[in-house]
Parts: structure tokens; C-alpha cells; sequence
């Protein structure tokens, strides 16, 4: 069963197709389930007994995509911290 680390987080952040792949691998197992709450969206995957988060600040969000100016995380078994860049999220349902 894969897990999360710090190595596959980095790798994951260098590039979209990197991203896309670690997403792939590590979703297998894994639930995901998320919360809006005024201008914040909160991510959890929840993998057995391991909660990893990502909390988007002062959401935009438009019809096929969303923007956050920052967002922190906690990711299991690989540590917490925060990211100030802007990330943009294209609708990813099947529902297009």
C-alpha cells in the first residue's frame, strides 16, 4: 500500500504530470472528503488510520476552475507547512 512521504510530496510539486501521478498511486486506497467554508476549502484523504489536509485560502472560483492565493497542509507521515504561490484547480469531475 503506498504512503505518503516527504520525497513523494516533493516530487509530486515539480511538475503537473508528476503531480498527476502521485495522485494516482496514493488514491487507490484512499478516501477523499472536503469542506467550503466562506472563502477556504479544506482537502482530507483518508488512508486507513493516516488524515492528510490541505486547507486553500481566499478561494475564487469560477466555472471550471478554482484559485487559491496560499494553502497549508498536513500530510501524513511527511509533515505540515505552508505554501505561498497561487494554485489553480481545473474541474476534474466527469460531469463536464
Amino acid at each position: 500500500m503506498p504512503s505518503s512521504t516527504e520525497a513523494a510530496a516533493k516530487s509530486a510539486d515539480q511538475s503537473q504530470t508528476a503531480f498527476n501521478e502521485a495522485y494516482a498511486k496514493q488514491s487507490k486506497n484512499a478516501k477523499w472528503e472536503y469542506k467550503a467554508k466562506g472563502s477556504k476549502l479544506t482537502l482530507a484523504k483518508v488512508n486507513g488510520k493516516q488524515v492528510s489536509q490541505w486547507q486553500y485560502n481566499s478561494i475564487l472560483a469560477t466555472k471550471n476552475k478554482f484559485t487559491s492565493r496560499s494553502f497549508t497542509y498536513q500530510i501524513a507521515k511527511a509533515g505540515q507547512g505552508k505554501v505561498n504561490r497561487k494554485t489553480t484547480f481545473l474541474r476534474v469531475d466527469n460531469n463536464q
